[in-house]
């Protein structure tokens, strides 16, 4: 009986203390120094996430996740619904700060409406459009110029292939 007991007790308290850890923050409880992320509360590098709501109704704007100090990602909200439709999703490279890797936008059922790759020096690399989860535009890039094939599907014209040379378009 008493091992029960201690261990409805062990589970108590380790259950509490976990839902601790995942209780997103507000942004007044974290701060910015020599580009990594503290909490307020310990100084100690944070890993969690921190919730952005409107201060009229408290919907939900934005999320933003961070791991050891360094945001991962960031999603923005469609301020139309209590219910927290993302928007926006924007991934951030792990070993850099706020340095962007793929950026989604989504329609307001949650499907990709395009995508936006960048390399780790901020430029765009790739983009793509979807039209029903279907690709229908894909264009690479390089130095923030087209730079390589880009791919147009259209219904009147099925598809349509370029290519592209530091911004130029090859014929």
């Amino acid at each position: 009986m008493n091992h029960k007991i201690v261990f409805f007790f062990l589970l108590f308290f380790s259950l509490q203390s976990f839902s601790q850890d995942t209780t997103a923050l507000n942004p007044k409880d974290i701060y910015v120094k020599e580009n990594l992320v503290y909490k307020t509360a310990d100084d100690s590098i944070f890993t969690g996430s921190v919730e952005i709501h409107r201060w009229t109704n408290n919907v939900l704007l934005a999320k933003e996740e961070y791991k050891d100090g360094i945001i991962v990602l960031f999603t923005t909200y469609y301020n139309k619904s209590m219910k927290g439709i993302p928007s926006r999703k924007t991934y951030y490279y792990e070993n850099a700060f706020f340095k962007k890797k793929k950026e989604n936008r989504l329609d307001f059922d949650g499907n990709i409406d395009s995508t936006i790759y960048f390399d780790e020096n901020g430029d765009k690399t790739l983009e793509e459009f979807y039209s029903e989860n279907k690709l229908v535009y894909s264009c690479e890039y390089k130095g923030g110029k087209k730079n390589g094939k880009e791919l147009c599907l259209s219904d009147k014209n099925g598809m349509i292939t370029n290519f592209y040379d530091n911004g130029k378009k090859l014929k």
